[in-house]
């Protein structure tokens, strides 16, 4: 979920993507932050019914108030203002040297790395690190670290890589303790997106 007038970039890999856009008018509920939500069943199903709406009426019609199409789109409204967002979303600071060492840590992350590496970076005490990601991110500098790791295991696990790998590269001891970690943060093991690999393929 993207709100008005945020500037943003979208990368997709072998998958399909319907983009539906919301007048924000009609919901001045809409977070002010991007967040990512779990589409559910029903929701899927009402966003291809949307995407076929434009087929149906010429540019310049409006669809009648109480038929069908007003009542998929107002149903649409109904889903995403009840989805739960998913814990993978992870805002980058605006402080330029905190910013650089969160890049930093994105494109290779450890957690051998440590909050008071990056305060002795930004010379500055730990406290103020903490109280400068909390306040520009809404996350403590662990919280961050750890969602990052999840972030860039999801897509290694999605393509088929082990466990193990994964949890060797990130630098954990035994996959056990990065399991541990993924269930707590994602709250799914990271066995089981290797699962949803070994299902599609199978299938």
């Amino acid at each position: 979920m993207i709100p008005a007038g945020v500037a943003h970039a979208v990368t997709m890999d072998g998958v399909s993507t319907r983009s539906l856009y919301i007048e924000p008018s009609a919901a001045p509920w809409f977070p002010v932050r991007c967040r990512v939500v779990a589409v559910s069943s029903l929701l899927r199903e009402l966003l291809v019914a949307a995407v076929d709406v434009d087929v149906e009426l010429n540019v310049e019609d409006d669809f009648p108030a109480h038929g069908r199409s007003a009542a998929v789109f107002q149903l649409i409204l109904h889903e995403l203002r009840d989805l739960a967002p998913l814990p993978v979303e992870l805002p980058l600071p605006r402080h330029p040297g905190l910013r650089a060492l969160c890049a930093q840590y994105l494109a290779a992350p450890s957690i051998h790395d440590s909050p008071t590496r990056w305060a002795d970076r930004l010379h500055v005490s730990e406290r103020t690190l903490h109280r400068l990601l909390i306040s520009e991110t809404g996350m403590s500098a662990s919280s961050w670290m750890q969602r990052a790791c999840i972030l860039h295991a999801l897509p290694k696990l999605s393509a088929g890589a082990s466990v193990t790998a994964v949890a060797s590269e990130l630098g954990y001891s035994t996959p056990a303790a990065f399991a541990a970690m993924c269930t707590r943060v994602s709250g799914a093991p990271p066995s089981s997106y290797r699962a949803r690999v070994t299902t599609q393929t199978q299938g």
